[in-house]
C-alpha cells in the first residue's frame, strides 16, 4: 500500500506514514491484518502534522488524498475513516461501500485507509488502465479547482442524487468543481447571473443549463458534463449566447388557463425564460363559439406579461376561430382582450400572434366544429391588418393536409408528436431535422413545428413544446415577411415652408428667398 501511494498520488510528497502495523490500535483494527472476504488485511495512517507548514495546509493535504482514494478507489477499499475538516467528513467507506461518517472521532492528525490484499491486487490494476506507470490527477479539494477535465472513463458531472458515475455536490469535494462549470454556464449566459445560484450543487436547473448549452453547440442534449462537454465549455473561444434560446434552433411552449389550473407558477414561468432555453411562449387569449359562449384565458395572459418582464424576446398571443363568430368579431374581441390583460402587445417589437385552426373534439374523439381553414385564414389575415403585428396559422397537417390556402406573408404552424416518445426534458424530446412535423405539406415547409405535448421545461410539465428552425434574427425576418403586405403605410407629409406674421396679424406670408412681402 505504501509503495502504491509513493507511485500513484502524486503529492505523496506531502504526506508520510504515521503508522502501519503496530500496537497502538487495539485487537480489531486492520493494522494488525485481520481478513475481509476471506483476504488478508492491511492498513496505513497517513498523516502530514510533522513538517514546517502550518496545521490547516496539512489538514488540505490530508483531505485531497482522502478525496483522492474516495474517488477512485472506494469501491476497493474496506475502510477509509478519520477524514478532515475541510471536506466535513463526508469521504468514509466501509466495506467498499461509500457511507455516512462513522469511527467520527476528530483524528486530525491522519487518515486511515485500509483494503485486503485482493482489492489491492485490484487496485493497482485500475491504476494502470487509467494512469500507466505515471501518477493519477488529484481530485480537487480544499477549493482547488481542476484545470482539465479528471473523472475516471465513464464519470461525468451530473445529477446530484445520480447513479455513482454522476458526480453532483453530493460529497463536498465535488462542489468547487460543480460550482465552476455553474459559473461558467453564467458567463456564457446559459444560466441566470444571479448570486447564490452557482452553489456546488448539480440539481435540476444546472442541468436545463447544461442541455441549453449542450443544444446550443451542437452537443447530444444529456445534461451530463462529460469530457466532451468539458471540451467545449471551457474552450476559450466558445462564444457567449446572444439572448435566451440556443443559436440554432429557438423552443416554445404553450400556456393556457389549465396549464396554470395544474400547478404553473411564476417562478416557473421566470425559470423557462431564465434558463429553461426558451425563447418564446404561446399563451391562449381569446376563444369564442357560434353560440355566444367566451372563453377569456386571463391566467395565460398573466404568466405571459410574468415572462416578458422575464426578458422573453418572443411573446405570442394566440385565438382560436370558431365556425359561426365571423373574422371581424373574433378580431374585435381579441385585440380587446389584449388590451386589457396585456397591454404591452402594442409596443413590444417581438410581440406576434398565433391563430390557432382546429377540428374540436369531445372526449370520445367525435369532432362537433371542424373549423373551415379559410376562416382562419381570414382571421388572420384580417388580425395583422387591424392590429399591425405578424400571424402565424396553426393548422395540422394531419387535419388539414393540403388545404391550406397560399396567401401572402403565410407561415405555417405545424404539429406531429410521432416518435417524441415518453414525457421528459423537451429537449431529449425534439428530433430535429428528422422530426415528422418538418415535412412540406400545402406547398411549404412549416416555419414551426409542434413536436409533443408533454414536454419537461426544468423538471415541470406537462406542456405543449414547438420548435423553430434558426436564430432570434433568422425569426425577426420571419416575423417581417408574415407582416410585409398588411403593414399600413405611413402618410408623408410635406414640411410647410417658414412662415412669418407682419405685425402680429393674422395673415401669413411665405418666406421665399430674401424677398419681403408687405402689404
Amino acid at each position: 500500500m505504501i509503495a502504491f501511494f509513493e507511485k500513484y498520488y502524486p503529492e505523496s510528497t506531502e504526506l508520510y506514514v504515521t503508522s502501519a502495523r503496530d500496537g497502538d490500535h487495539g485487537m480489531s483494527s486492520h493494522h494488525y491484518g485481520l481478513s475481509y472476504n476471506g483476504w488478508p488485511t492491511a492498513a496505513i495512517d497517513l498523516g502530514g502534522y510533522d513538517d514546517i507548514e502550518s496545521n490547516t495546509k496539512d489538514q488540505e493535504d490530508m483531505g485531497r488524498a482522502a478525496d483522492w482514494i474516495f474517488e477512485y478507489f472506494s469501491d476497493l477499499t474496506v475502510e477509509l475513516i478519520h477524514t478532515q475538516p475541510h471536506n466535513d467528513h463526508e469521504t468514509y467507506v466501509r466495506d467498499q461501500v461509500r457511507v455516512p461518517p462513522y469511527a467520527a472521532a476528530d483524528h486530525v492528525n491522519h487518515i486511515h485507509w485500509a483494503t485486503s490484499t485482493e482489492l489491492m491486487d485490484r487496485i493497482e490494476e485500475r491504476a494502470r488502465s487509467l494512469w500507466g506507470d505515471g501518477s493519477g490527477p488529484v481530485k480537487p479539494g480544499g477549493g482547488v479547482d481542476p484545470q482539465e477535465f479528471d473523472l475516471p472513463p465513464g464519470h461525468y458531472y451530473g445529477l446530484i442524487d445520480g447513479p455513482a458515475e454522476s458526480h453532483g455536490g453530493y460529497y463536498a469535494v465535488e462542489r468547487p468543481v460543480v460550482r465552476r462549470i455553474q459559473e461558467r454556464l453564467q458567463a456564457l449566459g446559459f444560466a441566470p447571473n444571479v448570486a447564490g445560484w452557482a452553489d456546488g450543487l448539480f440539481e435540476e436547473a444546472t442541468e436545463s443549463a447544461v442541455k441549453s448549452f449542450q443544444t446550443a453547440q451542437g452537443l447530444p442534449p444529456d445534461g451530463r458534463v462529460n469530457h466532451e462537454t468539458w471540451d467545449k465549455l471551457f474552450d476559450s473561444e466558445t462564444k457567449k449566447q446572444p439572448g435566451p434560446g440556443p443559436t440554432g434552433i429557438m423552443f416554445g411552449c404553450d400556456i393556457y388557463d389549465f396549464t396554470v389550473q395544474n400547478g404553473l407558477t411564476e417562478n416557473h414561468v421566470r425559470s423557462f425564460v431564465e434558463n429553461g432555453g426558451l425563447t418564446f411562449i404561446n399563451a391562449k387569449f381569446w376563444e369564442q363559439d357560434k353560440d355566444g359562449a367566451t372563453y377569456p384565458h386571463k391566467k395565460a395572459a398573466k404568466m405571459l406579461r410574468v415572462a416578458t418582464e422575464a426578458g422573453l424576446p418572443f411573446p405570442c398571443g394566440f385565438v382560436a376561430p370558431r365556425t359561426g363568430v365571423s373574422p371581424q368579431v373574433t378580431v374585435t374581441n381579441l385585440i380587446a382582450f389584449a388590451d386589457s390583460n396585456f397591454p404591452m402587445w402594442r409596443e413590444h417589437p417581438g410581440f406576434w400572434w398565433q391563430v390557432d385552426v382546429e377540428h374540436w373534439a369531445d372526449a370520445n374523439g367525435d369532432v362537433y366544429d371542424p373549423v373551415d381553414i379559410n376562416l382562419g385564414v381570414a382571421v388572420a389575415k384580417h388580425l395583422m391588418k387591424e392590429g399591425q403585428k405578424p400571424a402565424f396559422l396553426y393548422a395540422a397537417p394531419w387535419a388539414y393536409h393540403d388545404t391550406v390556402p397560399n396567401y401572402q406573408g403565410r407561415k405555417l404552424w405545424a404539429s406531429n408528436y410521432s416518435g417524441s416518445g415518453a414525457s421528459r426534458d423537451y429537449r431529449e424530446m425534439y428530433l430535429g431535422d428528422n422530426a415528422p412535423g418538418w415535412k412540406s405539406y400545402s406547398g411549404s415547409v412549416p416555419t414551426i413545428n409542434q413536436f409533443c405535448s408533454d414536454g419537461k421545461v426544468n423538471g415541470w410539465g406537462p406542456l405543449v413544446m414547438s420548435a423553430f428552425r434558426g436564430g432570434q434574427e433568422d425569426f425577426r425576418r420571419a416575423l417581417g415577411e408574415a407582416l410585409a403586405p398588411y403593414k399600413k403605410k405611413r402618410i408623408e407629409r410635406p414640411t410647410p415652408e417658414p412662415v412669418i406674421r407682419l405685425n402680429g396679424g393674422p395673415r401669413e406670408r411665405t418666406l421665399v428667398a430674401a424677398s419681403v412681402y408687405r402689404h
